[in-house]
């Protein structure tokens, strides 16, 4: 009994990693500049889908920042170790780094989106002064569910750091429990990333707004220039998903 057990977990196991080792080579193609959302339904998925990102960002010499709130350190270095990723040692290092809700978005007990770039900002300079390439971050957005002030600037939040990433040596994954939030929330939270990572693939967002385009329909002055803002990234979008495709095709046929 206890040989069928021990077999049914190493299975288990394989396949995790096999799930994780996929989502990695998907991930290899997302440089410095981008935003993506993890939108996740449980425990198990979310810390997953992270072990890849973050791992990424250790094997590219990147400062990787973990800002926990809706789990604990202990809990992400303990899901990180099952799928072989030993953080521990990173974190003494010093290329991992925890943060606390009230040490980075709540910071002084409010929030306020400029500031939270401005520490991302200040973050990414000490990196780059200690040697690493570059900042890779995630957050549990679950901090939105606290009663401080300004929680409701998320989108703001958002927005903005799709003005701040593509200018800065900074990749940011923000992470969204489906389950938690309201479908106001998620609707928007899609219409602000660019690339979406759900249940554990990546994805090209075809709903995604820029900046521009989403904080006008958000004050309810969208203009033509804005449809033809939005027309040109569908093509655009799917132009490149094409051109992946058959770069794809090749490889396979080679």
């Amino acid at each position: 009994m206890e040989n069928h057990k021990a077999m049914a977990d190493e299975r288990e196991l394989n396949e995790k990693l096999e799930i994780n080792e996929n989502l990695k080579s998907r991930l290899k193609d997302q440089d410095l500049g981008t935003h993506i959302c993890c939108i996740y339904r449980n425990k198990e998925e979310q810390l997953s889908a992270l072990s890849s990102f973050m791992s990424l960002g250790i094997e590219r010499n990147e400062k990787c920042l973990y800002v926990v709130d809706d789990r604990t350190k202990e809990e992400v270095i303990e899901a990180f170790e099952s799928l072989d990723f030993d953080v521990e040692d990173f974190v003494e290092s010093g290329q991992f780094e925890f943060m606390t809700k009230s040490e980075s978005y709540l910071k002084d007990g409010y929030f306020d989106p400029d500031e939270m770039i401005n520490l991302l900002e200040e973050v990414k300079d000490e990196a780059l002064e200690e040697g690493y390439d570059g900042l890779r971050v995630t957050g549990e957005m679950t901090w939105f569910f606290s009663d401080m002030p300004g929680v409701e600037r998320l989108m703001e939040y958002e927005t903005k750091l799709n003005e701040f990433l593509p200018n800065h040596k900074v990749i940011a994954l923000c992470q969204y429990n489906e389950e938690k939030f309201e479908p106001e929330t998620l609707v928007d939270v899609l219409h602000t990333h660019p690339k979406v990572l759900i249940y554990n693939d990546l994805y090209t967002n075809i709903h995604y707004m820029p900046p521009e385009v989403f904080k006008a329909q958000q004050e309810g002055r969208v203009t033509r220039e804005h449809y033809e803002a939005m027309k040109e990234n569908i093509i655009r979008q799917t132009r490149l998903r094409r051109e992946e495709e058959k770069a794809e095709e090749k490889l396979r046929e080679s």
